[in-house]
């Protein structure tokens, strides 16, 4: 088949598929989403028309962030009504969400491959955004940014440059200004990149001058790169942080990570900081009813604290399971990767090795987040909060697979085939009829807000 055709056969396969999702993601937000006070959106809504209002000089409120509202908000004409801007932002969301997903899948094929990139997507696009496509909400955007800081970050500790150290910063503050939720990541990766740079000067005191000189150098040069990306990341958001501290006392403030956090249940929350007006400013209440980290330990007990985080486990495991259908890929790839680990595990145990950090910082991520939605399921849980890891997630299971497997080959009538490939081909085949159980059916019985 000649290039030309290939590309015309791309073509068609891409608009086939994005027909059929616009088709589904259209049938939700008209069969399915017609509240505009369901899952938050009527306070997103309320967050644009007031950001419009202002002229963008004054944050609403706290327990959102304004990155998604002001992209609505150049929607919003002044004669038009509420519901009629539910209906054009819900629209605007679907539109957006193809955009994301075209956007990932070229990122994906440039780090495993057009087939196995191809597969990914599909499955990002039927089996977790299509659910969420027509809704008035933030969640999808945050969700890839979400995916290419968590990409970005991996690729500086596996070959640091100050262009990607300049894009983890400002794709940081992108995230953050989506939903702020990305700090304990970001935290994270700077912890694991000044652990590599003091490691590195460490070595230096010990070795011979020429070789001295080098490590000395990457040290230095990896500690000035983890304060640039603070600086970045401080400075791209600067105007909202300046706006956060003069209504609040404080540069980074959000009711849900400053608050809600230490309480023990919702109603608590809303008996709280919530009813003395922890969404425009600091709340109205003495010093010693505020909740903190140091407030909840000196009240709780150790067994209470492994209590709430078994029990939000468990919660968060049923939210997984009673939800559109992606966990059963989840399990598939990630018993394929075990296999596949096991039958080449002295190839692990030396990438180990090699990559230590970079193992060490995707270990403690996905780990720590899994610690912090048990913990916060006493609050709030759902599909919402975890899934900001599913495309990380999935995208590391991929990349897993293409390492182990990728050079083992598997003859197919009469071509070489790699197991990798074999396995994505498997895993299509289970595909492609859930799409259309997906987009005829499952999309008009599935509330996607959650």
């Amino acid at each position: 088949m000649e290039v030309t055709e290939k590309r015309l056969l791309l073509i068609a396969v891409v608009a086939m598929f994005s027909a059929a999702y616009w088709y589904g993601a259209v049938r939700q937000l008209l069969y399915v989403n017609t509240d505009m006070q369901e899952t938050d959106q009527l306070s997103y809504i309320d967050y644009a028309e007031k950001l419009s209002r202002s002229h963008f000089t004054r944050v609403p409120e706290y327990n959102r962030v304004p990155l998604y509202p002001l992209i609505q908000s150049f929607f919003l004409q002044t004669d038009m009504t509420e519901s009629r801007y539910f209906e054009v932002g819900k629209f605007n969301n679907v539109a957006l969400s193809l955009g994301l997903l075209l956007a990932f899948g070229v990122i994906a094929a440039q780090a495993i491959g057009g087939f196995s990139s191809a597969v990914l997507t599909l499955l990002t696009a039927f089996e977790v955004f299509i659910f969420k496509a027509g809704w008035f909400q933030a969640e999808l955007l945050f969700y890839f940014l979400s995916f290419v800081l968590f990409l970005l970050m991996w690729r500086t500790l596996q070959r640091p440059s100050w262009s990607r150290a300049v894009g983890v910063g400002v794709t940081a503050a992108l995230a953050h200004l989506t939903k702020a939720s990305i700090l304990p990541g970001l935290v994270l990766f700077l912890g694991v990149l000044a652990e590599e740079a003091i490691a590195e000067l460490v070595a230096a005191r010990r070795s011979t001058a020429s070789t001295a000189l080098r490590r000395r150098s990457s040290g230095f040069h990896k500690l000035l790169m983890a304060g640039g990306i603070v600086v970045v990341f401080v400075g791209v958001q600067s105007p909202y942080l300046l706006a956060t501290k003069r209504d609040t006392g404080r540069f980074f403030y959000n009711v849900n990570s400053t608050f809600y956090l230490w309480y023990d249940s919702w109603p608590e929350a809303v008996e709280g900081t919530r009813a003395h007006g922890d969404h425009t400013g600091w709340p109205d209440l003495p010093p010693e009813q505020i909740p903190t980290p140091q407030k909840y330990l000196r009240e709780h007990s150790l067994g209470q604290i492994l209590t709430r985080i078994g029990k939000g486990a468990d919660n968060v495991l049923d939210r997984v399971r009673d939800s559109y259908g992606y966990h059963r890929f989840v399990a598939l790839y990630g018993v394929l990767v075990a296999l596949a680990a096991v039958a080449r595990r002295q190839q692990v145990v030396r990438g180990a090795r090699e990559n230590l950090s970079l193992w060490l910082f995707v270990v403690l991520y996905f780990g720590g987040y899994a610690l912090l939605y048990s913990w916060y399921a006493a609050i709030a849980s759902g599909n919402r909060l975890i899934l900001g890891q599913f495309m990380p997630l999935m995208f590391c299971l991929f990349v897993a697979l293409e390492r182990l497997l990728g050079d083992t080959h598997l003859a197919v009538k009469g071509r070489s085939v790699s197991a990798a490939s074999a396995a994505h081909f498997f895993v299509l085949i289970l595909l492609l009829p859930d799409i259309y159980f997906v987009v005829t059916r499952r999309v008009v019985t599935i509330i996607g807000g959650y």
